[in-house]
């Protein structure tokens, strides 16, 4: 996201940059929830608010 602002990116290039990381950081608190045996559905449910299909 920094790199995006710093290369003076408008809304939409450091929007783009927090949606990409928000996936990812909802994907690894997914996985861990998985490989720990914890519930998920609504990390899940966020990833598909952010347009992954749940995925």
């Amino acid at each position: 996201m920094a790199a995006a602002i710093a290369a003076g990116g408008g809304s939409a290039a450091v929007a783009a940059a927090v949606r990409t990381a928000e996936i990812a950081f909802y994907r690894s608190v997914r996985d861990s929830a998985i490989a720990n045996g914890q519930q998920c559905a609504q990390l899940h449910q966020a990833l598909r608010d952010l347009g992954t299909g749940g995925a």
